[in-house]
């Protein structure tokens, strides 16, 4: 499946597949009668499914909290049919933001797999690469790796990597700072199916009102 509206460039399978499970646990506890329509209240929660194979496409509605309900509960219906009621746990778990459905990995790659680094930091370039089996410098010219374990860690932390959010709407190129980054990184890996590029990652500013997150875009990701 694919998060197409808003458009996500990687959709996180297991947490649409999450999702639906537990969409087939709710239950509703009650059918009481005499709701009437400013009862159920505004939508607060809408789920459209279309079905393969010719089955006709059904909605599912949550609406306003069931007065004096102890615990709390909320009105629900299908197709606009007999109105139920779902516990305040279940109302809970239905309630979800596009961003839940991304693909959190900003780079997805095996580490070990890794063949070349190109790394700009602070307006400094570096480009590693592997030859038999160690990492060696590239560039900048007559520099060597001093500790292996230097490079293996920064390839974990980037494979490791994941995005806290979306900034919505996106802030100007200013404020990002991704034009001018403090980091920039591009990475080739070679795996059985072949050679890859990933990247440019690119770190940004610090966020205003988060004095330890950075904006952050990687190439081929929206948002």
């Amino acid at each position: 499946m694919s998060l197409i509206e808003p458009p996500a460039a990687v959709t996180d399978q297991i947490a649409v597949s999450m999702y639906i499970a537990q969409l087939k646990k709710v239950e509703g506890r009650t059918f009481p009668e005499g709701v009437t329509p400013g009862m159920f209240g505004s939508t607060r929660i809408a789920l459209d499914f279309a079905f393969d194979g010719g089955q006709a496409p059904t909605r599912i509605e949550v609406g306003a909290p069931v007065p004096d309900s102890d615990p709390l509960a909320f009105y629900a219906r299908q197709d606009f049919g007999p109105v139920t009621e779902i516990s305040f746990e279940d109302f809970q778990a239905l309630q979800v933001t596009p961003f839940d459905f991304h693909e959190k990995s900003l780079m997805t790659f095996d580490p070990k797999s890794a063949e070349a680094v190109d790394l700009s930091v602070d307006g400094t370039r570096y480009v590693f690469r592997r030859v038999d089996g160690r990492w060696t410098v590239a560039e900048p010219a007559n520099s060597r790796v001093v500790a292996q374990s230097d490079v293996t860690e920064f390839l974990n932390a980037l494979a490791n990597a994941r995005a806290g959010g979306v900034a919505e709407p996106p802030p100007s190129a200013e404020v990002q700072g991704v034009d001018a980054p403090v980091l920039e990184a591009r990475v080739r890996t070679f795996e059985a199916a072949g050679a890859r590029d990933l990247g440019p990652i690119r770190v940004g500013n610090l966020k205003a009102d988060a004095s330890r997150e950075r904006f952050v875009t990687v190439a081929g990701r929206s948002g």
